[in-house]
């Protein structure tokens, strides 16, 4: 039974601690408004969301941010709630300032695998724009500027792990698949050059259109990526001799590449804190592109849409492989070199890698908008209420991206012109349901902005599985 919460409390731990997408994280505005920002981002937020919006008037023709944070920590797996029940013991009956292990129930054990999805990820991410900047430039167009860097994980654990952790192995036989296992983190900075304009010509739905594109110059800084992972336990029950055996087989690839960030010391073992590079010479390189679009529908409704992240990061310095290729029948599960085999096979052994790609989080964006002021029928309505509806669809689950689509809905009104309130809803994209919300000062020449992704959690803090948070500062000259 020790054994058995022994590697529950390391499932429980793994998913609640190592848990984010990149991309927009640092766009603060944005995150306010649950990421509905295609149609109309403006300025610095444009930029690798929809480079067609830097022509979009922002009042002053230059803007400034100075640097801005976001992050993301987010779980399938497990709730506070669950992980506070389960996972952190009960007061010792004998010694009441001790805690001693939670013993699960039967019905315990039937809800945590309930509440389990069948392949449930664990994210984290941090995005830093150090510097952005853009400016607007008359019949010449307008121009874009920022450096970002991108830091994240993904964990993704079948719920097999969870049901042999809870039930263990029957007495008549069991079968574990743990296929689909997989584990990424990405450390990427971007130099992101943008330009936009007016269309020198109509198109036959949309008036008023500007497009643009932006060029992304990467530097990546660290990879790991599971190029595939199958594994399966079963245990076996000899009908005649009614001897268990355990049938273990391991089949993996995983695949990393990093920078040296630490100056070498000869006299010291480990990472030199103190010599550490803020520019270390970069493990991979590559390109990547943005192009997009926004004009109107009519005289009310605009339109946008967008394509980011097209391309890749090739990885080529201090390459390394962790491979595992096991498959055995163990006739005695408690004879020493047959779980020493065993551990090996499930730990895989390291060898030099060969170079690899990582496609960058590619995604389309489409969305609609428009402002309560410019509709007769809501003319009556207090302030000013901008409403955007967003289409996100990732083209591949590279980098924190998702290949599910998602929807979100988003909201700024200004009832008071220089105290936006902002707040948005959004569906899909490898999360659940959540509610956004945020605000910002914004005066005529600066714009300070805070907002959450998750504003639910204020609410049911026992609950919640997502943190997120960003805020960002802007300077108009």
């Amino acid at each position: 039974m020790k054994a058995r919460i022994l590697i529950i409390s390391v499932v429980g731990a793994l998913a609640l601690a190592s848990t984010a997408s990149a991309g927009d994280r640092s766009n603060v505005r944005g995150i306010s408004m649950a990421r509905t920002y295609v149609v109309d981002s403006r300025s610095i937020d444009a930029l690798g969301i929809n480079p067609a919006n830097l022509a979009l008037d922002d009042r002053l023709p230059f803007t400034l941010a100075l640097p801005q944070v976001g992050f993301r920590v987010s779980s399938q797996l497990i709730n506070y709630d669950v992980y506070s029940k389960y996972f952190t013991g009960v007061p010792d009956p004998q010694n009441p300032d001790k805690r001693i292990p939670y013993v699960l129930t039967d019905q315990d054990k039937r809800d945590l695998l309930d509440m389990f999805p069948d392949n449930g990820s664990t994210r984290a991410d941090v995005e830093v724009t150090a510097l952005g900047m853009s400016i607007q430039l008359g019949r010449i167009g307008s121009l874009g500027f920022a450096l970002t860097d991108h830091i994240g994980t993904r964990i993704d654990l079948p719920k097999q792990y969870l049901k042999v952790a809870l039930f263990g192995f029957d007495s008549s036989g069991s079968n574990y698949n743990f296929n689909g296992t997989s584990a990424s983190a990405w450390w990427w900075r971007e130099m992101n050059f943008s330009y936009a304009n007016k269309l020198p010509f109509t198109l036959p739905v949309l008036t008023n259109t500007y497009f643009g594109v932006g060029l992304k110059i990467i530097r990546g800084y660290g990879a790991m990526v599971t190029d595939h992972y199958n594994g399966s336990l079963a245990n076996i029950v000899d009908p005649v001799g009614h001897q268990v055996q355990l049938q273990a087989a391991f089949d993996f690839l995983t695949k990393r590449s990093g920078a040296d960030v630490f100056k070498a010391d000869s006299g010291k073992k480990g990472p030199d804190f103190k010599n550490m590079k803020p520019f270390p010479d970069p493990a991979g390189r590559g390109t990547g592109f943005d192009i997009g679009l926004n004009g109107q529908i009519g005289e009310k409704l605009h339109f946008g849409i967008s394509i980011t992240d097209i391309g890749s990061i090739t990885w080529d310095q201090n390459l390394m492989e962790t491979y595992g290729s096991y498959n055995a029948l163990l006739t005695d599960v408690f004879d020493s070199t047959q779980q020493a085999n065993l551990k090996n096979g499930f730990r895989g052994a390291n060898r030099p890698g060969g170079s690899f790609k990582t496609p960058l989080p590619t995604t389309l964006r489409i969305g609609l908008a428009f402002q309560t002021k410019d509709m007769p029928v809501l003319h009556y309505f207090p302030g000013n209420m901008l409403m955007e509806v967003d289409y996100n669809q990732g083209l591949n689950n590279s980098l924190g991206n998702s290949t599910t689509p998602r929807l979100s809905v988003g909201t700024e009104w200004r009832l008071i012109p220089i105290l936006p309130l902002r707040t948005g809803l959004t569906l899909g994209g490898g999360d659940q349901f959540r509610w956004s919300f945020g605000f910002g000062l914004d005066i005529w020449a600066m714009s300070i902005d805070v907002g959450t992704e998750n504003f639910g959690m204020f609410f049911t803090p026992k609950s919640f599985s997502m943190a997120a948070a960003a805020v960002g500062v802007r300077i108009r000259l």
